[in-house]
C-alpha cells in the first residue's frame, strides 16, 4: 500500500494558519488589522466550551471544526485508489457591544461576520498543498448562527457556519484476485 496523503491534522494547521495571518483593511484606508484575535481547533465535543470560552472574552473569532470524512474508492487494474474527503465548519464570529447588526454585517471599524467570511474564503479556499499529495479547498455553504446563553444576553454577537470540503490526497492498495471455489 503506498499514500500520497496529507494528514488530518496537517491540512487543519494550513487552515489555521491562513486564517491567523488574515488581515482586514478598514474601509477609508487605516493600518490593516489582524482579522481574527483569535483562531482555534475544536471537534464538536467540546465546542460548547468553545463558545463559551472564546465568545465571551474575544472580539472577531475562527473556530476550525472537523466533521466528517470520507473515502471515494475507485478501482484501477490491480490496484484500488482511495481519495479522502474531509469536510470543516469554520465558524466566525464578530462582536460590536450593543450592536448586531454591525456585528454580522460590519461598519467603518469592524469586518462583521459576513466580512469575516468573504475574507476566510480569499484565504482559505484553492490549493492548499500541491500534488502528488495536493489538497483542494471549497466552500460548500454558509449559514447564520443564532448564539446564545443561558446565563446572560450576548447582545451585539454574530456568527456564521462556513462549511468547507477538502479534497486530495490518495491511499492505494494492491487488490489481489479472488479465491476460486
Amino acid at each position: 500500500m503506498s499514500t500520497h496523503r496529507r494528514s488530518t491534522p496537517e491540512i487543519l494547521e494550513a487552515l489555521k494558519a491562513r486564517l491567523t495571518a488574515a488581515t482586514w483593511q478598514p474601509p477609508g484606508g487605516g493600518p490593516a488589522e489582524q482579522a481574527f484575535e483569535q483562531v482555534a481547533l475544536y471537534d464538536l465535543t467540546d465546542l460548547e466550551s468553545a463558545f463559551r470560552d472564546l465568545l465571551a472574552s474575544k472580539r472577531r473569532v475562527a473556530f476550525l471544526v472537523p466533521t466528517g470524512e470520507t473515502f471515494a474508492e475507485a478501482a484501477r487494474g490491480r490496484m484500488a485508489l482511495y481519495t479522502r474527503r474531509l469536510t470543516v465548519s469554520l465558524l466566525i464570529s464578530d462582536r460590536v457591544h450593543g450592536k448586531r447588526l454591525e456585528a454580522l454585517y460590519g461598519s467603518a471599524t469592524t469586518p462583521g461576520a459576513e466580512g469575516l467570511k468573504e475574507l476566510a474564503l480569499t484565504v482559505v479556499c484553492g490549493q492548499l498543498f500541491e500534488p502528488p499529495a495536493g489538497v483542494l479547498c471549497k466552500p460548500l455553504a454558509a449559514v447564520p448562527l443564532q448564539i446564545e446563553d443561558n446565563t446572560r444576553a450576548l447582545p451585539g454577537r454574530a456568527a456564521i457556519e462556513l462549511q468547507l470540503e477538502l479534497t486530495g490526497g490518495v491511499v492505494s492498495a494492491p487488490v489481489l484476485p479472488a479465491p476460486t471455489l
